[in-house]
């Protein structure tokens, strides 16, 4: 038996030399990754350990047990970075159990998220029964969507295969993806285009349950899954009536995404990418249907100020990036891609809108249609919430389905950011800067409440204490350079720049493509910063005033814009990325000179010197920035970015058109 295995396996060595040739080079395994992710690992099972040690206490000692304690913040804290851990593991380890096994936890985490959100907000508006009915339903879709890829790989049977032959009588062969255990043509698309296909596909499901082990296993392990998260969401809040689990679903919500996109990008079987897609545009049907309902809520109902915020538009926000997720697995020339970009994206924002516009409009309209009807006021905040969010639904609607040539550049830019795993290590890096951050800022919130020299905290806009720190300076100023320094010195270095530049589109639409591209990933990095003061409002109902965010949002979008467009021309005059980037932060830096002589001439006495002081100031880039935190946006420091993005895009312009004539 020996002799024979040791035959057989010279034989397949003899084979696989025929076909890869006698130097193949095999990949060798990411260590560093997987050292990193089981580590990961250790600290997410310890925050967990932490977790359950204080809801043991809590329950059995109350707040006078003598027993150690531990601290929310630093439980989240280490939540975050074991997420963090565990997904760099997911970003650079690409073997197949591994991208497989994180994209079955991130559906499963997607699933638990979503159905318990979607109960505790259910339950508040309508009800224990109606909660069950229409969890226990999303949860039988979900199970299907699961279990899609199992199902789907298993051997074809012969009545999908004639439906296929029925359904395409006159069109060429199809390319499949070829599986080991799928027949020759087994066509692996997910079955949803018709109702036969999707009866037969259930039909197909319950005869592989008993006879196909893996099926079997992941139908089972899937609802089971599913019923617990139903049940524990059902316990937590009719039972123990537990404020936190919005704020946990959420949470579960953004990794399982998250997670799921990472993984799903080294997968090469369509079947599981589009079954992922699939999964997330339940999820953006699911939260486009809940914003609507609310919105009709609060049409319906207009003695209150609504209930739109925040639930609705954090349904409308979890949407869209539900939809974004879907489009960079499917792609954007995907029929799922364009219906949900029509009908999910233009139309619903259009929708929103226009049902923004009429609520709004009742406070004064009811003055001349009744004498006692006197709705609440809406429009602020509400109404210019919703207007904000639905003009974003549109705006990302209609670059997803337009053909214009800078629409096609800035989309093509934009999703080469997420097709990388650094993009989202950014991201994670900048999230945990933010939960970081947020920690010291509630320290110093709950040492000021302890200390009464201190209540100055308290004077409006709290955010201040967030935000006018190092780390969230750091990160503004660290964002751009990292985002641009790859836009022309990569296409310069892979010879691709003059392939675009000898197609039909103009210098000036690349330079502009590339730069909104840029602008938007910036704008969608910088908005993490903006989650925790959210969730610190909405979801903790500790009141303050939020209003400042939105200046300070529009502000330092104007402010990155010079920095972007730094960005843009360094990168366009050399081939190598980290010198593009060194040149771009020492243009960043440069600007802060001003800063510099505002803060000598403040020092020195003398109306000369507080006169210069006063001149400069207002091309001061902290000078600015404290103004955007404190609400006030003056229309030249907006103009001064915006003039300084311009000269750099039209130098940027000329240095392209100059290779002309090289």
């Amino acid at each position: 038996m020996t002799q024979l295995a040791t035959q057989s396996t010279s034989i397949r060595n003899r084979q696989d030399e025929e076909l890869y040739g006698p130097s193949r080079i095999e990949d060798q395994p990411p260590q560093v990754a997987r050292t990193v992710g089981v580590f990961g690992l250790f600290v997410l099972l310890a925050s967990a350990v932490m977790a359950g040690w204080n809801a043991i206490r809590s329950t059995f000692g109350g707040e006078s047990s003598q027993l150690p304690f531990f601290g929310q913040g630093w439980i989240s804290f280490w939540t975050i970075s074991g997420l963090a851990m565990l997904y760099f593991h997911a970003a650079f380890d690409r073997a197949r159990e591994i991208r497989r096994g994180y994209m079955v936890l991130s559906w499963l985490a997607l699933i638990a998220g979503g159905l318990g959100g979607l109960f505790w907000v259910l339950y508040g508006y309508w009800g224990t029964a109606a909660a069950l009915v229409i969890t226990i339903l999303v949860g039988l879709m979900a199970l299907a969507l699961t279990a899609c890829p199992w199902v789907l790989s298993a051997p074809v049977q012969s009545e999908l295969a004639g439906l296929n032959e029925k359904d395409h009588p006159q069109e060429a062969p199809r390319a499949t993806v070829s599986n080991s255990t799928n027949g020759p043509g087994f066509d692996s698309a997910v079955p949803v285009s018709s109702w036969k296909r999707i009866g037969l596909f259930l039909a197909r499901w319950n005869s592989l349950i008993g006879t196909d082990v893996a099926v079997t296993r992941v139908t089972f392990a899937a609802a089971v899954l599913i019923a617990l998260a139903i049940t524990f969401s059902a316990i937590l809040t009719t039972r123990f009536q537990w404020d936190m689990l919005p704020l946990v679903a959420l949470a579960t919500l953004v990794a399982g995404t998250t997670f799921l996109v990472t993984a799903a990008k080294h997968e090469f079987d369509v079947t599981w990418r589009q079954a992922g897609a699939y999964v997330l545009g339940l999820g953006h049907t699911i939260a486009s249907a809940a914003l609507l309902a609310l919105m009709v809520r609060d049409l319906v109902v207009t003695s209150d100020s609504g209930l739109v915020t925040p639930v609705g538009l954090l349904a409308g926000l979890l949407g869209l990036l539900f939809f974004l997720a879907q489009v960079n697995l499917s792609g954007t020339d995907d029929d799922l891609s364009y219906y949900s970009a029509v009908v999910g994206l233009v139309l619903l924002g259009t929708l929103v809108a226009g049902l923004a516009v009429i609520r709004s409009a009742l406070p004064p309209l009811s003055l001349y249609l009744s004498e006692t009807w006197r709705p609440s006021p809406y429009f602020i905040p509400n109404g210019l919430l919703l207007l904000i969010l639905a003009t974003i639904q549109i705006i990302t609607g209609l670059v997803t389905v337009s053909n214009n040539q800078m629409v096609a550049i800035f989309r093509r830019e934009l999703l080469a950011y997420f097709y990388t795993p650094a993009a989202y290590l950014v991201l994670a890096a900048l999230a945990i800067l933010a939960a970081f951050q947020y920690l010291v800022w509630m320290s110093i919130l709950l040492a000021a409440a302890n200390n009464f020299q201190f209540r100055e905290v308290f004077l409006e806009p709290i955010i201040r204490w967030y935000f006018y720190q190092i780390l969230p300076v750091f990160a503004l100023l660290a964002i751009p350079p990292f985002i641009t320094m790859r836009l022309f010195s990569e296409e310069k270095r892979t010879g691709t720049l003059e392939v675009l530049l000898v197609a039909p589109v103009s210098e000036t639409t690349v330079v502009l493509g590339k730069f909104l591209g840029a602008w938007a990933f910036f704008l969608v990095a910088w908005g993490i910063w903006f989650v925790f003061p959210l969730i610190f409002r909405f979801l903790m109902g500790q009141p303050f005033d939020y209003r400042p965010l939105l200046s300070f949002y529009v502000g330092t979008g104007f402010m990155a814009i010079s920095f972007i467009a730094i960005g843009v021309f360094f990168s366009a005059l050399t081939e190598n990325q980290v010198i593009a980037a060194v040149l771009a932060y020492a243009g960043i830096f440069a600007m802060f000179f001003p800063q510099l002589l505002h803060w000598i001439f403040t020092s020195l006495r003398g109306s000369t010197g507080e006169w210069i002081a006063n001149v400069i100031k207002e091309i001061a880039i902290l000078e600015q920035y404290n103004n955007f935190l404190e609400g006030r946006m003056y229309l030249q420091h907006l103009l001064y970015h915006a003039s300084i993005a311009v000269l750099f895009l039209f130098l940027t312009v000329r240095i392209l058109e100059a290779r002309k004539w090289k």
